[in-house]
């Protein structure tokens, strides 16, 4: 892509230029949404609005060898999540596209 199409880069997960946790927690909602009307038995594990980031964070405590990259972990709790209630798992790529 040539430089002159690029209109905006941004790489401020540290809330210095503009605050990131209200558009992950934006986005974390929307998906959580998407998961129960899409894989009804995920209300189980969604009880609350942080549920998904405890899931997540569990996730990397019981797979350290993806800590740092986000988009595995999401995606492998994702899965998880949809596998510990046995939802169809192919659901975790369209989940994290709504994310």
């Amino acid at each position: 892509m040539p430089l002159n199409a690029v209109s905006a880069i941004s790489l401020d997960l540290d809330d210095t230029l503009w605050p990131f946790a209200p558009s992950v927690a934006r986005a974390e909602t929307m998906l959580q949404a998407w998961l129960i009307e899409h894989a009804p038995r995920t209300a189980t594990l969604l009880t609350t609005p942080d549920a998904l980031a405890r899931l997540r964070d569990k996730y990397e405590v019981d797979h350290p060898e993806m800590a740092g990259d986000y988009r595995a972990l999401r995606l492998g709790s994702l899965t998880a999540a949809l596998e510990a209630v046995n939802e169809d798992t192919s659901l975790t790529m369209p989940a994290y596209e709504v994310f």
